[in-house]
């Protein structure tokens, strides 16, 4: 239950799919950071309830996360909530 301001995640992803994009999905909102690795997480993956710091997280995080990545707003089901909640 992440509801009502409960943080999921400190400065992680709670679980990770390797993934194989095609097409242009670089030009689509959310994946322009799909082949960056950093902190968080590694390239060509997406991440599940990922948090970086304190100031944002996502439920689906496209490609990596952390300091060399832009944090951890990218993706699908994004919060700047102060930490990783809604």
């Amino acid at each position: 239950n992440f509801r009502n301001g409960k943080v999921w995640s400190s400065d992680r992803c709670l679980g990770s799919c390797t993934v194989q994009y095609g097409g242009q999905y670089k030009t689509t909102d959310g994946f322009q950071l799909a082949e960056c690795g950093s902190n968080i997480q590694s390239s060509n993956k997406i991440g599940f309830w990922c948090d970086w710091s304190s100031g944002d997280g996502s439920v689906m995080m496209i490609g990596g996360g952390g300091k060399d990545c832009n944090r951890a707003d990218h993706g699908i089901g994004i919060t700047e909530a102060g930490e990783a909640s809604f």
